[in-house]
């Protein structure tokens, strides 16, 4: 064995004793993995860990929480005081103390009864959105009186005395008077006399502003809030309000704007003399103002297209609320339209007296196109005015340059006759030329 051992020896390389063998532990997350360093946070904390524990006198304006007010619970709200609901009792609960069902029926009931006041108020002026407390109840629990939005009447507390037949033909008389023609008393609650009386009348309406609009939204939003809080976010006058909503905002908005520019364009006008000496004196180089530029397109933006708005389809309501306009006789695009007419016809009697005082074409020309951008049509009688005092000192210009050219000509032809050469040949071609640019330039 050790002359074995001795042989693999001689023959065999002697290699280098194997290094110990290191076990590492496998990471157990990413972190270990990445070597990610995080600070010391206590995330139970109160205290942010981006604020200093302890405050200091510096200014550091922290934003405030803003706190949501408290709603009204259905414990909270007082029944309503008009004739004919505090009566109102159920097996469950007797008078004077009802259920909570049973109150919130009746608040349902108020808030419907003011929704129909609002719907069936004219948009001219602002609805105070009250019920009236002396307001007639209406006899028996028929369908029309409580889509009416009035409340059912328990056969105990209704009246014994008939009304008188002469008081019953004046309020028949009064309700053909306020619903329009054609539709008879005891079908004006029905949807489409819904829609009638206020929707159409919305979009008739000629006299009113954004402001008008703007309250008579709050107050009907205000309502139709309480009725879907008290469960009737459903019914067809809730709906029908909706849908009646949506184009008084429309209109609000788009009044809004035509009240905006208005304003803007008296404003810009008011200051039309300093604009007229800052035109002159940059020989027509100075920007006009944006408020009086292109106020004729602008109103013809607000304008709504094929006719009345109160006339277009309506089947595709949604589409009709983002597409709807003006009309075109609306009070606001008129006392527009006469604004625009008044400050456009005192700038074409600018432009007609700067162009007789002896301005110059540049002037003139920015002139020309202030006025007609302002609301002027071109046909405007100072306008052409103007435009023939242009026309006549330029066609002047052109003809003293045309009689210079023929001096000159005549000048060089006699020259060459009295030195007995024969004149060059071309030279009226060139100024017949001369000519006519000078005529074009002109246009």
């Amino acid at each position: 064995a050790a002359r074995g051992a001795r042989r693999r020896s001689a023959f065999t390389p002697s290699l280098p004793p194997s290094p110990q063998r290191i076990w590492k532990r496998k990471p157990r997350s990413v972190d270990e993995l990445v070597n990610i360093q995080y600070p010391d946070l206590n995330l139970l904390s109160p205290v942010s860990p981006s604020r200093p524990t302890v405050r200091s006198n510096s200014n550091i304006n922290y934003p405030e929480l803003k706190v949501k007010p408290r709603k009204t619970t259905l414990g909270e709200r007082p029944l309503p005081q008009r004739e004919g609901l505090k009566q109102l009792e159920s097996s469950a609960s007797p008078a004077g103390s009802p259920s909570r069902a049973l109150k919130k029926s009746i608040l349902l009931l108020d808030s419907m009864h003011k929704l129909r006041r609002l719907s069936n108020s004219s948009t001219s002026t602002t609805a105070t959105g009250e019920c009236n407390a002396t307001a007639p109840v209406p006899q028996g629990n028929d369908q029309h009186s409580l889509l009416d939005g009035a409340v059912p009447v328990p056969p105990e507390h209704m009246p014994q005395q008939q009304e008188p037949q002469e008081q019953q033909q004046q309020q028949q008389q009064q309700q053909q008077q306020e619903f329009p023609t054609g539709i008879a008393a005891d079908t004006a609650a029905s949807t489409d006399a819904e829609e009638e009386v206020l929707l159409r009348r919305t979009l008739k309406e000629l006299s009113d502003n954004a402001q008008m609009l703007f309250a008579k939204a709050a107050e009907i939003t205000e309502t139709s809030d309480l009725v879907v809080e008290f469960g009737g976010a459903r019914h067809a006058t809730q709906v029908i309000t909706c849908r009646t909503l949506a184009v008084i905002k429309r209109k609000a908005e788009l009044l809004d704007e035509v009240e905006t520019r208005t304003a803007e364009y008296e404003a810009a006008h008011a200051q039309h003399d300093e604009l007229f000496q800052t035109i002159v004196k940059s020989e027509g180089e100075a920007p006009a103002p944006a408020a009086l530029c292109g106020i004729r397109k602008f109103i013809s933006r607000f304008v709504h297209r094929g006719g009345d708005p109160v006339d277009a389809d309506r089947s595709d309501f949604g589409a009709f609320v983002r597409s709807m306009l003006l009309p075109y006789g609306h009070g606001a695009l008129e006392h527009l339209r006469k604004v625009a007419d008044e400050s456009s016809d005192w700038w074409a009697k600018a432009t007609n007296q700067a162009a007789a005082d002896g301005a110059s074409k540049e002037i003139i020309k920015a002139l020309i196109a202030l006025t007609v951008s302002a609301g002027a049509a071109k046909s405007h009688p100072y306008l052409l005015r103007t435009e023939v005092i242009l026309l006549d000192r330029i066609a002047e210009r052109v003809l003293r340059d045309a009689q210079e050219l023929q001096r000159k000509d005549q000048s060089a032809a006699e020259n060459s006759e009295k030195f007995g050469r024969v004149p060059p040949v071309g030279q009226a071609e060139k100024a017949a030329e001369t000519v006519e640019a000078s005529i074009k330039q002109a246009r």
